[in-house]
């Protein structure tokens, strides 16, 4: 039942409503406005004066889109958008098809059958009933009930039947809202004796290409088979059939796929069609498997040699290679070869760019199916001088150093650490100038300290040591005996004659001025007391005297350091050693 509402009638009576609908087999929100899903349009024409009708004949459980639009004498409205209803499921409106019965032995028949078409079945079919009777009697039809569940197969064997009796059977599909007509009936009949019985089977043994199976007859059997037929097929793969003697007890099914699963069956030549229980069994060999990089790859600048004959079989052969590379920052791959033959040893992908991150995409192929490896190398630098042999244009990958996310960070990072040097020189720079100041006026305190000093000391020493005695009446007015007295340190006279005038009270009291003039000002020195200095100065030196001076020199021995226990060493007037005394 469809209803609307009416529209605005545009100052002009309406003449009739127009209804629009068809089946749907997709999704209603995916049709485009004012268009219909499909072909098979179906139009109706109602009255203006009603506002709702009812579309009969549709099918059960199927899915239609309706539209409807106003006619005036100017003219047809716009339809609205389309409006999508399901109808209800009901009993199927068709019986299974193809149904079949296969004589098993003298008691049992076993029954096949398809499903219904699939535009008469109406809804889901949740089971089947099968029905049988001894043919051309009066007895009602007796039904076993088969579930639709999971692995379900259309068959059923019926059991517990007399021997060599003929039996009429038929098959009803149903669903939620009921069952629906029968099949035909068809004429099934038992065997006068049971034929051979399908052995156990079981799995003797597998090489890469085969598989040897070994079954054992029933027990309680006791018809011999004249054969057997063996069915078998790979995964996802079609039933094939092998038959061998009945006095066979095992057989070996042969060009097998390496590494692959296969199921296996067995029945009874002549028998009952009955099979065994399936047993899986994998033909022996594995998918190709991938080499380590240093075994697989030989990089250079500018590009790299695969080594296919590193790749190993894992016990089926290779037949093909897939390669693909691109560089690290790229996205899409790059096709090399598809189909590269396991004959060929190696391979090189040549036209790289030198200093560049790669990754490579392998793929190998056997029988037991593929293997992809993903490798990643950087070629070698180019050498100097030498033209690369691939240059990135316009659409490729921008390098990586001149990205902005990797240029931004480190140009912060740099920014921060000249900021930090330039801080830290500039408070280096601040504190030197105070530790330069205070070791520039130490040294200078210290320079002129050990000038001053010692310059007192050296002059007296040698105004009093080097002074030369007077000499006697004899010696003639104005002229000066000729003495040479050497310096002990082999240098000039350290002060002048005007500086040696000079008291050493008055030069040690120009010294501690000098002192105190040279301290800085602005650190206080706690100066201690000096030790005290010898006031004894040794020179060894030779002294050349006349005869004429002998006497006096003799005379005045006071003065020497031994109290003139020092000895004349020759008659040649040179005294050995001569002492003086100093006082600093």
């Amino acid at each position: 039942m469809i209803s609307w509402s009416p529209p605005y009638s545009g100052n002009s009576r309406l003449l009739k409503y127009l209804l629009v609908y068809e089946e749907v087999a997709g999704d209603m929100e995916r049709i485009p406005h004012g268009r219909v899903p499909t072909s098979n349009v179906k139009q109706v024409a109602i009255p203006p004066s009603e506002t709702t009708w009812s579309v009969p004949n549709l099918v059960p459980n199927t899915r239609y889109a309706f539209r409807i639009s106003a006619i005036n004498a100017l003219g047809e409205s716009e339809s609205g958008n389309p409006v999508s209803v399901s109808t209800e499921e009901e009993a199927p409106g068709g019986p299974p098809l193809a149904v079949k019965a296969l004589s098993l032995s003298s008691s049992a028949i076993k029954v096949i059958w398809e499903p219904p078409e699939s535009q008469l079945q109406f809804g889901k079919i949740k089971g089947y009933y099968v029905g049988y009777k001894i043919k051309d009697s009066t007895d009602k039809y007796v039904f076993k009930t088969i579930e639709n569940k999971e692995n379900f197969r259309e068959e059923r064997v019926l059991n517990n039947l007399e021997r060599n009796t003929k039996y009429v059977i038929r098959v009803q599909a149903f669903t939620g809202k009921g069952a629906g007509p029968p099949s035909d009936d068809i004429e099934g009949e038992t065997l006068e004796e049971d034929p051979p019985r399908p052995p156990s089977l079981e799995v003797l043994g597998m090489t890469s290409s085969s598989v040897t199976l070994k079954w054992k007859k029933d027990t309680g059997d006791t018809s011999a088979a004249s054969g057997y037929a063996i069915r078998y097929k790979k995964e996802y793969g079609s039933w094939k059939s092998e038959e061998v003697y009945g006095d066979s007890d095992t057989h070996t099914v042969g060009n097998l796929h390496c590494g692959m699963r296969y199921e296996f069956y067995i029945t009874a030549v002549g028998g009952s069609l009955e099979q065994s229980d399936i047993v899986t069994a994998r033909t022996s060999g594995r998918a190709p498997i991938a080499p380590e990089k240093e075994d697989l790859l030989l990089v250079n600048a500018t590009s790299v040699t695969i080594q296919l004959s590193a790749w190993k079989s894992g016990g089926c052969p290779i037949k093909h290679f897939e390669i693909k590379y691109k560089q690290q920052r790229q996205k899409n791959w790059i096709l090399f070869a598809d189909r590269v033959s396991s004959n060929k040893k190696s391979i090189t992908i040549a036209s790289l760019s030198p200093s560049t991150g790669y990754q490579l995409q392998l793929t190998s192929h056997n029988e037991a199916g593929p293997t992809e490896a993903e490798y990643v190398f950087t070629t070698g630098v180019a050498l100097k001088g030498a033209l690369p042999d691939a240059v990135l244009v316009s659409g490729d990958a921008v390098p990586f150093y001149l990205e902005l996310e990797v240029v931004l960070p480190v140009s912060l990072s740099l920014v921060v650490v000249v900021a930090v040097l330039v801080l830290v020189c500039l408070i280096v720079r601040k504190r030197n100038p105070t530790e330069t100041s205070q070791t520039a006026a130490s040294q200078t305190y210290a320079s002129r300290k050990s000038q001053g000093g010692e310059s007192v000391h050296m002059c007296e020493m040698e105004k009093s040591a080097y002074q030369r005695p007077q000499s006697r009446a004899g010696t003639r007015a104005g002229e000066a005996d000729p003495l040479y007295y050497p310096t002990p340190y082999a240098t000039t006279h350290i002060a002048g004659e005007r500086h040696c005038r000079k008291s050493l009270e008055a030069m040690e009291r120009e010294v501690c001025i000098m002192e105190l003039q040279d301290e800085p000002q602005y650190a206080t020195v706690k100066r201690t007391a000096r030790p005290p200095k010898s006031d004894v100065h040794i020179y060894h030196y030779p002294v050349h005297i006349p005869p004429e001076l002998l006497d006096e020199l003799q005379a005045s021995s006071s003065q020497w350091d031994d109290g003139g226990r020092s000895s004349i060493m020759d008659t040649g007037g040179y005294i050995g050693r001569r002492s003086s005394r100093v006082t600093t």
